[in-house]
């Protein structure tokens, strides 16, 4: 699936009157330029004319500058936080946890995160919803793709990294017969919907209930909260906090 980057450029010195620019990158190859006069509303972006017609909105993320380079210090604190904890098992002689986070470690060193402003990105609800339309000053990048038709297993887990989405298939039926690593969560899986959101979800036999994953979305299989110590306690959360902002593919 094909990334589509749009950067938006609202810098505005009044005795200019210039336009924004707005740069918009299709994948890997063309290239298109929308200019919006400043302060206009998130509507006129999401409504831009040189916007591709198949947008997987659900996915999409409107972040600006301050916000992805935020984004970006959270994911290295994260990343030298997995190593302390590498660190332990090692001391501790958990040769299974010292591999399993080193695979995590691996998997998220190679995520893309942008600063995702938490606002629903929606060309008809900017139209009518006030909270959903708000003016744009400063800089932005808007980042897009096309409708996925996977989702994305990621973390302590044995398996590939996708599987095909399958209409009303439940979070439990996608998670049967994965081999899980040493240190998992055996009864509970985060799932993160593409439009962000997380949810510690059961998925062991005796308390699984039917939640249905979008497509775009990612199982990721945390660490058991009973084998961390005290001081790592919340690393699964800032795990799927971190995976909640992937930049789409």
């Amino acid at each position: 699936m094909k990334k589509i980057i749009l950067s938006l450029l609202i810098g505005y010195a009044p005795w200019l009157h210039a336009d924004s620019i707005t740069r918009v990158m299709v994948g890997h190859a063309s290239k298109t330029t929308i200019s919006l006069s400043d302060s206009q509303r998130l509507e006129q972006l999401l409504n831009a004319p040189g916007l591709p017609g198949d947008i997987y909105w659900p996915a999409a993320i409107i972040s600006s500058p301050a916000r992805d380079e935020s984004a970006q210090q959270a994911k290295e604190q994260l990343l030298s936080d997995l190593k302390a904890l590498q660190v332990f098992w090692m001391r501790a002689h958990q040769g299974g946890l010292v591999q399993a986070t080193q695979q995590l470690l691996r998997e998220l060193d190679q995520l893309d995160v942008a600063g995702r402003i938490d606002i629903k990105l929606d060309p008809d609800l900017s139209r009518v919803e006030p909270a959903n339309n708000p003016r744009l000053s400063g800089d932005y990048s808007l980042y897009l793709s096309r409708r996925p038709s996977s989702l994305y297993l990621l973390g302590l887990i044995n398996s590939r990294r996708s599987m095909p989405h399958e209409p009303a298939k439940g979070l439990a039926e996608y998670w049967q017969g994965h081999s899980l690593l040493p240190g998992a969560n055996p009864g509970e899986v985060y799932l993160i919907q593409p439009d962000g959101r997380v949810q510690l979800s059961p998925v062991a036999v005796w308390n699984e209930y039917h939640i249905e994953p979008m497509p775009g979305a990612t199982l990721f299989a945390g660490f058991d909260p009973a084998l961390l110590p005290a001081q790592f306690k919340n690393i699964n959360l800032r795990i799927a906090d971190m995976i909640a902002n992937r930049i789409p593919e």
